[in-house]
């Protein structure tokens, strides 16, 4: 197993937490959710959305410059599980494991205070959709549109 450190730690802002997205990669990253026999036993393991959100964090790192990739936080709570900086704008993702994602307090904390471009939630589904005019729920598959040429 190693650490991957993308980034230097900087402060935005005084009330923010910023720091460098870090990928954990190794053969326990999963633990026992690779064991499940059936796709209904592993969508009901408890590890699965942790295990999802890995995932999806590392496929989005590997199409961004590490140096521009960040985990945002706020002291109040509200969280981004990926803030990255592309051509000047502020791009927010944030992962959900569940079939119908919704926009929650702190996704419009980020929209507000990182004056975000657009924020995309990543979720196992099929369908790509807009929540509101800044925020699109954007299936796993369809990660290639953050990246140059495909979109972003």
């Amino acid at each position: 197993m190693f650490v991957e450190r993308t980034g230097a730690l900087r402060q935005i802002a005084w009330r923010w937490r910023v720091h460098p997205a870090i990928a954990v990669r190794g053969p326990r990253q999963c633990g026992k959710t690779t064991l499940a026999s059936s796709a209904e036993e592993l969508a009901g393991h408890p590890k699965v959305g942790a295990s999802f959100e890995g995932f999806v964090i590392e496929q989005v790192l590997a199409g961004v410059d590490e140096q521009d990739a960040w985990f945002w936080g706020t002291h109040g709570g509200a969280e981004l599980d990926l803030l990255f900086f592309r051509g000047g704008k502020r791009y927010g993702v944030e992962v959900k494991y569940t079939d119908a994602p919704r926009v929650t307090r702190s996704m419009r904390t980020a929209l507000a205070d990182l004056d975000l471009e657009r924020l995309y939630i990543v979720y196992p589904g099929e369908e790509r959709y807009d929540l509101d005019e800044r925020i699109e729920v954007l299936p796993v598959t369809d990660l290639p549109v953050l990246w140059p040429p495909y979109g972003g």
